[in-house]
């Protein structure tokens, strides 16, 4: 995502089964192999008007959005989401942009993510869990600015084998300006809370 308010699409070719860091992807068919994602993609699309894009697959995000509205979707029998490739940001902080992350299994943070990781965002993981990849070694700090639903116990270790300081921030925009088509209720209450 970027502040222009369109997007680039890669496709992964392979990535490291236990880090889920891509290893190389292919930037638009016939074009040769490259070592990164970030910021050398050749298919660059416009953010759509309804702020929905849907893959019928695993998806990596990473961004910053300025003024736009969109809930990324990872569909198919087992798709799952992957941040960390850099941080997820919005540019403005009162409602005018919204980023919410939808996996039908798992949004995993991988291994090579920033040292001081920032996502600004709401995210659902339908029958997964929202955490850290299996074998994460110990980064700074994350900061959450958002909401999280996980069907599973999220799962942000801290210490050696997680982040060192975690803070987490409920983006109080989202109960009046939630991420497009983003299950919403009339009435909010605290279901379970526990002290991790």
């Amino acid at each position: 995502m970027k502040t222009n308010g369109t997007y680039d699409v890669c496709t992964v070719n392979s990535y490291k089964e236990k880090s889920f860091s891509i290893d190389n992807y292919k930037k638009n068919i016939g074009d040769e192999n490259c070592s990164t994602c970030s910021g050398q993609c050749l298919s660059n699309y416009p953010i759509p008007d309804g702020g929905v894009i849907y893959v019928n697959n695993n998806v990596w995000v990473e961004g910053i959005i300025n003024n736009k509205r969109v809930t990324i979707a990872a569909g198919g029998s087992e798709a799952d989401i992957y941040i960390g490739m850099g941080n997820i940001r919005y540019t403005n902080y009162d409602g005018k942009d919204v980023i919410g992350l939808v996996a039908r299994r798992n949004i995993t943070v991988i291994k090579e993510c920033p040292e001081n990781f920032i996502v600004d965002a709401a995210l659902i993981a339908k029958s997964g869990q929202v955490g850290i990849c299996q074998n994460f070694t110990s980064k700074n700090s994350i900061t959450f600015n958002g909401a999280m639903a996980s069907y599973l116990q999220p799962f942000m270790m801290k210490g050696e084998n997680g982040f060192a300081d975690r803070t987490y921030n409920f983006d109080n925009n989202l109960l009046y300006f939630p991420p497009p088509y983003f299950p919403t209720g009339t009435e909010y209450a605290i279901d379970l809370w526990e002290e991790l």
